[in-house]
């Protein structure tokens, strides 16, 4: 039985950016995979999106067990992966 994820969106208005939206659509599928994976008794998924002074924040989290700390230290790290079958690639693309 697949476990119960409940996304919630909190977008508010942005200016025009200039973004590829392929490679937008892109990360988002592969992070809210990663929090849905991470989320094995399924939980709360949050995405949304922040502005500050010149700054546009795409925010997404997710109630799992987290990152180790010796993954979090090298998060982005091209190779680093918990996956078994991951090449370790997803989070340094995106």
């Amino acid at each position: 039985m697949a476990a119960k994820v409940w996304i919630k969106l909190n977008l508010r208005p942005l200016p025009n950016l200039r973004l590829d939206k392929n490679e937008i659509r892109q990360m988002l599928l592969h992070m809210v995979r990663n929090s849905i994976e991470a989320m094995v008794s399924g939980g709360n998924l949050e995405i949304q999106t922040l502005r500050g002074n010149d700054t546009v924040i795409l925010s997404i989290s997710d109630q799992g067990s987290g990152i180790d700390d010796h993954i979090l230290n090298k998060l982005g790290t091209p190779f680093i992966t918990t996956k078994d079958t991951g090449a370790g690639l997803g989070i340094p693309i995106c």
